[in-house]
């Protein structure tokens, strides 16, 4: 039952993190692409996004078969924090303060 309850936990964080990120992300990302690129280019990011949900259901479905679930969540939460390290640490400038394009300033 204490397993479960941080389980529980760690999820909730995971999710309201994962929330917390995407929306200035996706901010950035309108910022960054020129107008004439932005539909295609959030369309193919849709396509790949909710493709990669089936996609992760069957991989996680072989993972859990061979290995439980809290060696699982303890990779993912490592994976997770050290790739948001990394990107804080090397990203661009221009990843958290995007200047805006040319096109932009005209509309």
């Amino acid at each position: 039952m204490k397993l479960f309850v941080i389980l529980g936990i760690v999820t909730f964080l995971i999710g309201l993190s994962n929330s917390g990120i995407n929306t200035p992300m996706s901010v950035n990302l309108q910022k960054m692409v020129p107008n004439e690129m932005r539909s295609r280019f959030f369309a193919i990011l849709g396509i790949f996004c909710q493709g990669a949900i089936p996609l992760g259901a069957i991989i996680y479905g072989f993972v859990l078969d061979k290995f439980p679930y809290y060696y699982i969540l303890f990779t993912i939460v490592l994976t997770f924090s050290l790739v948001t390290a990394i990107f804080m640490i090397k990203a661009v400038p221009e990843a958290y303060e995007p200047e805006t394009p040319k096109n932009l300033e005209k509309a």
